[in-house]
């Protein structure tokens, strides 16, 4: 569309016709509209993300309420550990997501969001441990019109494969 506009106030600029300037402001009300209306839509995937980054937000921000909220009442492994650690561990506020991927399954009611955050870690009683590279793979239901964590799973930020020690802490929650 802004080629076509370029093109048609340059056919403007040598004609001095008017409906070359007509056609340019049509053009431009129709590239407004067409970013509203996808402003407006919302995929299934994008509220995966979006749910995906706001649990981190709120694990940052040590909010409990905000973060359980996020997880099935079917995981309650997965609460406790998280109430347990949102004192005890604290990421910085150098934070970084990247790499953040969704895949949907099982007609849209399951995902797995993958994804690596970089940031500095302090713990009580420890002080800082320094920056840490990490990558999870987070499995998310709807329940309810929300999308809510029911595994958690974290990799080695290089090979991928599954982190033993973290394994051992959540046992299989699938």
């Amino acid at each position: 569309m802004a080629t076509v506009a370029i093109a048609l106030v340059t056919l403007w600029w040598n004609n001095r016709r008017t409906w070359y300037l007509g056609l340019c402001v049509l053009l431009g009300v129709a590239a407004a509209a067409t970013w509203w209306i996808e402003t407006q839509i919302v995929t299934e995937r994008e509220q995966v993300e979006a749910a995906t980054l706001d649990v981190i937000d709120a694990y940052q921000r040590q909010d409990v309420e905000r973060t359980i909220d996020r997880i099935s009442e079917t995981a309650t492994e997965l609460q406790r550990l998280a109430r347990m650690t949102i004192g005890y561990i604290r990421l910085g506020d150098d934070l970084r997501v990247s790499d953040l991927s969704v895949r949907m399954k099982a007609r849209n009611s399951r995902a797995i969001s993958h994804f690596r955050v970089n940031t500095t870690v302090s713990m009580t009683g420890y002080g800082t441990v320094g920056y840490r590279p990490s990558r999870w793979e987070v499995t998310w239901q709807k329940e309810g019109g929300k999308w809510r964590i029911i595994y958690v799973q974290q990799l080695d930020p290089i090979t991928g494969e599954p982190q033993q020690e973290w394994t051992r802490l959540t046992g299989r929650l699938r």
